[in-house]
């Protein structure tokens, strides 16, 4: 799951925010707590992420990458109903980011909530047709549903995007295991591996 950073508008929105703040010199803004949460995702000091991102949004409760991002510590906590709230709250806050579907895909799929999983990485890929995550999960997805055909599609569409995409290696490689096909099978998780994934 890749984290957000604050974009120019949020920022502007954040600086404006501030002036209106008489306290500005003396206490954290939003996106001083934002930056913090981030850097303790960074370091996994996870429980500290949680706080300053709150802390964020509760100054600025329209602050989408907050929640997207303590969605993501949720998640690594293995805490998915509070991920998938959040990522429902960057969802309601704006629709057109299709990393938000990805990462809520990825929560139903561990609830094992498929369809609702499948559904996310689509509306993923019509935001954004070169999202590699979003094919590679929902091939994931097809894998674990034992609907191997629909599977391989989708992770060669990923390796289409991405040759080097180590994690549809490994995937479309377990299918291949499924389906008999030893020799293929071998030869994607090696080169997963030789990526750097190992499953």
């Amino acid at each position: 799951m890749r984290r957000k950073i604050l974009f120019g508008g949020i920022i502007a929105i954040l600086v404006a925010f501030c002036l209106l703040n008489s306290a500005c010199g003396r206490e954290k803004t939003p996106a001083d707590y934002f930056k913090s949460g981030n850097s303790y995702l960074d370091r996994a000091e996870y429980e500290k992420a949680i706080v300053e991102y709150t802390k964020a949004i509760e100054l600025y409760p329209n602050l989408e990458e907050a929640y997207y991002n303590r969605g993501i510590v949720y998640y690594k906590l293995e805490k998915y109903d509070k991920s998938n709230a959040d990522f429902n709250k960057a969802v309601e806050i704006n629709p057109n980011d299709a990393d938000y579907y990805n990462n809520r895909g990825v929560t139903y799929q561990v609830l094992g909530k498929y369809d609702l999983a499948i559904a996310d990485y689509t509306k993923a890929l019509e935001i954004n047709p070169n999202l590699v995550e979003a094919y590679n999960n929902r091939g994931e997805a097809y894998l674990d549903l034992k609907e191997y055909e629909k599977s391989l599609a989708e992770l060669n569409k990923a390796l289409e995007i991405n040759p080097n995409y180590a994690e549809s290696y490994y995937h479309r490689g377990k299918c291949y295991e499924a389906l008999g096909e030893p020799e293929k099978a071998q030869s994607d998780l090696d080169k997963a591996k030789e990526l750097g994934y190992n499953g």
